[in-house]
């Protein structure tokens, strides 16, 4: 299953590529080269909700005995994909905008990094 490039309109965009592009890690055309990510940035803020969605309503889940709150983040895992394949139009990213999103990116990563380094520092040292 493919989706149009919006830069030359042809089905070059995978199933994958599309469901999981955002800002920073764009969706490529196999026929173009070109980036794309879903418009608005739906996509990046489902990444952050999840994780954290899970947590609680898992939690909530634990404490209460009851499926219910499982069920919920479950509908939404597994309807929010769908809205975003098939209801989000692609935008056509720059290059440049691509290179500056992933190097934000990179200083992000970086700082998670240097997080995990200082918290095994601190408890080799304790």
């Amino acid at each position: 299953m493919s989706f149009n490039c919006p830069h030359c309109n042809k089905e070059g965009v995978s199933y994958f590529s599309k469901l999981l592009s955002y800002s920073g890690s764009p969706a490529t055309c196999r026929i173009c080269g070109k980036f794309s990510c879903d418009a608005g940035g739906v996509n990046e803020s489902y990444r952050k909700i999840a994780p954290l969605s899970l947590i609680v309503l898992g939690t909530s889940s634990l404490l209460t005995q009851s499926l219910f709150y499982i069920s919920i983040w479950l509908g939404f895992a597994l309807l929010f994909p769908a809205y975003s394949l098939y209801v989000l139009k692609l935008e056509k990213l720059s290059g440049d905008e691509v290179k500056k999103q992933r190097g934000k990116k990179l200083i992000a990563l970086g700082g998670l990094v240097l997080l995990a380094c200082l918290a095994v520092l601190y408890e080799s040292f304790r």
